[in-house]
């Protein structure tokens, strides 16, 4: 897919169903490295979204900074977390309605403009 459409920016947001499911942090991190790897190789920059533990505050994995840190990503591990929080951005326990997803797209847009990758 990176080959045939090029993308400039990916936005990776990975790894809810393994957190979820229970998976091993070392399995988690090792498939979003190579996945990194690869964006990285087809020249795209990468906006990489955190994924929350199953807590009950919803944190961002840290397994996310430090492969922000690793790799020289520009990293939201707040938006997911924090947005879940809200009843009426949700449309069941894990998934976002349209507002959340709204609402999570101004985010990421407004830290892209930040960051000058926009």
């Amino acid at each position: 897919m990176l080959a045939r459409y090029r993308p400039a920016l990916v936005i990776l947001l990975e790894g809810g169903n393994d957190i979820l499911r229970g998976s091993g942090e070392a399995a988690l991190k090792a498939n979003l490295a190579a996945m990194i790897e690869a964006v990285q190789g087809s020249g795209a920059q990468i906006l990489l979204v955190g994924v929350p533990r199953k807590s009950l505050f919803a944190d961002g994995a840290p397994l996310y900074e430090e492969l922000a840190d690793q790799y020289g990503l520009v990293l939201d591990n707040d938006s997911i977390g924090e947005l879940l929080r809200d009843p009426a951005l949700k449309s069941d326990a894990v998934h976002f309605n349209a507002e959340g997803y709204r609402t999570l797209a101004q985010r990421l847009h407004r830290l892209l403009q930040e960051r000058g990758a926009l």
